[in-house]
């Protein structure tokens, strides 16, 4: 009998040495992984602090020293000190910290969470004013989007290489990452006011479309969010997105164009037109309206239309070379461009209203409306490009320095607003767009696809 019980005992000891052996392994599983993460974040450049400077400030050197990026310390707490590996294992098993007082500005509370309602990390450490313009990441973007759903702005951005999202607030300049899930070669993506993310991929050949969301809470063991996606057809050609409402203008290619209109997952499709024409633009207001235009190629006429109830086409611009259009939501204000000998830029400022010709030379695919009626925002490059360079700078084989001026469509006239003063600032601006209040004007640059931040008033 005693040595039944004898065995029991020794039994029951190697159980729990096994325990502490899984658990052991474990611990020193997750520690790596947390320590890969902010290795690879830090390389990023998310980990210094935010720059300082103005207009004629020395921009270029606070952007140069910060790899990229600004980031105070807001994403993460100071690390506490190292922790004892029993005091490690109990943590872990607890979830509390063993024997540790984090005195911390953020080290209690709930984890923050993204997408839905989510509100973002705040910080309470003083930060520095971010200088005029901001070189928000280096690393190619496959796009952005402005978040609101907390209730604060924040732009959120995706790697072309990763896919993994990151968070930027345009106020302290804290940069944090969002997601761990490797999705590689992202060539586009979009973002909702609420943070779900759209990707578009190459696979096989075909450009496929996933829509997305990221989960409103994190692991206990991780400072990263899960990413779920859903695929979505695989012949869209192109995608106009209105982040607002949460609803997408898709055009389809097959044996005809296609344009659908559906929500943010692709669910509650509706077609609203069809053409033998297979290069349509899409573009979707926040007010509703729908527009598309022929993809615009040098000294061929271009013409653009908007899509009226029961899918009738209401001409818009006719018979003009290389066009590119920006019609404004809420009013009937528009921009066009045109490109034959060299480019050249026409406002509208209301329908039937005869257009004025501004003095600026550039694409509309460079100009993004503000937030006040007949507004907008244009990225003008330095010299005339010549003819020819519409189809050129679409095929990524031309690129431009830029400066940004401001239009009024009302008045016809143009106002130079901000000019780097370092030519490795002066980007290639492409897929502008300016957050709801109007403050701010994000846009990746076509030569490397980094991304950058404007200030729209010093």
């Amino acid at each position: 009998m005693r040595t039944l019980r004898t065995l029991g005992i020794y039994a029951s000891f190697v159980i729990l040495v096994l325990i502490l052996g899984l658990l052991a392994g474990w611990y020193l599983y997750l520690r790596k992984e947390t320590q890969n993460t902010s290795a690879a974040d830090s390389a990023r450049g998310y980990n210094t602090s935010a720059p300082e400077g103005t207009i004629n400030g020395s921009t270029y050197a606070n952007i140069n020293s910060m790899t990229g990026s600004s980031s105070p310390a807001t994403q993460k707490s100071a690390p506490a000190k190292s922790r004892g590996f029993i005091a490690g294992i109990i943590s872990w098993m607890t979830g509390k910290n063993a024997g540790i007082t984090d005195t911390s500005s953020n080290a209690s509370g709930p984890a923050p969470s993204f997408g839905v309602n989510a509100p973002l990390p705040t910080s309470t450490m003083p930060v520095k004013k971010l200088p005029r313009l901001w070189q928000i990441a280096k690393t190619p973007t496959a796009g952005f989007g402005f978040v609101t759903a907390s209730g604060k702005l924040s732009i959120y951005f995706a790697e072309r290489a990763t896919g993994y999202i990151f968070a930027a607030d345009p106020e302290t300049g804290a940069v944090s990452r969002l997601t761990n899930k490797l999705i590689p070669k992202i060539y586009e993506a979009y973002f909702s006011r609420t943070g779900a993310p759209i990707f578009r991929a190459i696979e096989g050949g075909y450009a496929t479309t996933f829509s997305g969301k990221i989960s409103t809470s994190s692991a206990a063991t991780s400072t990263t969010y899960s990413l779920s996606l859903v695929q979505s057809e695989k012949n869209i050609r192109a995608l106009s997105v209105e982040p607002a409402t949460g609803r997408i203008f898709a055009t389809e290619v097959g044996t005809s164009t296609l344009g659908e209109v559906s929500q943010w997952d692709g669910t509650k499709a509706k077609q609203v037109f069809s053409s033998n024409v297979g290069s349509w633009r899409p573009y979707l207001l926040p007010d509703g309206r729908m527009f598309i235009a022929e993809s615009a190629e040098d000294f061929i006429s271009g013409y653009a239309y908007e899509i009226k109830k029961g899918g009738t086409l209401m001409p818009l611009v006719r018979d003009v070379p290389g066009l590119t259009i920006l019609p404004q939501s809420s009013s009937t204000a528009l921009l066009y461009g045109t490109s034959e000998n060299s480019l050249g830029l026409f406002a509208i400022a209301s329908a039937g209203a005869s257009p004025v010709e501004l003095s600026i030379k550039t694409t509309a695919d460079k100009c993004a409306w503000g937030s006040a009626k007949g507004i907008a925002y244009c990225a003008v490059p330095i010299s005339d490009p010549g003819p020819g360079y519409l189809g050129a700078w679409y095929r990524g084989s031309v690129h431009t320095r830029d400066v940004w001026w401001s239009i009024d469509a009302g008045a016809g006239s143009a106002k130079k607003l901000f000019a780097a003063n370092d030519s490795a600032q002066q980007a290639d601006a492409i897929s502008p767009a300016i957050d709801p209040s109007g403050r701010y004007i994000v846009y990746l640059d076509n030569r490397d696809k980094s991304l950058w931040m404007l200030r729209i008033v010093e």
